[in-house]
């Protein structure tokens, strides 16, 4: 797509950023990722003259919130009510 994009004449950059966590699609979707890609990204768009601000920062992937000490919620015998209704099954 690099090549296609750059040979009609669009500015375009390719970086490869290797390994990422357990799955290297998870770069763009996370909280992690965002300090890695984000300012080559913005630098990149500022190159170009493009908006390189958040405009909706409530969007963004956020950091995922410190444990509780509390149960998981995949474990089904806490979340069970008191009639026998489950209603993670």
């Amino acid at each position: 797509m690099y090549e296609h994009f750059t040979a009609a004449g669009a500015p375009a950059e390719l970086d490869a950023y290797g390994r990422f966590m357990s799955d290297s699609h998870k770069l763009l979707g996370s909280w992690e990722g965002l300090r890695i890609w984000t300012p080559r990204l913005e630098a990149f768009l500022a190159r170009i003259g493009m908006l390189s601000a958040a405009l909706h920062p409530e969007y963004m992937p956020m950091r995922l919130p410190e444990a509780s000490g509390y149960t998981a919620v995949c474990e089904k015998s806490v979340s069970s009510t008191h009639d026998g209704f489950d209603p993670l099954t």
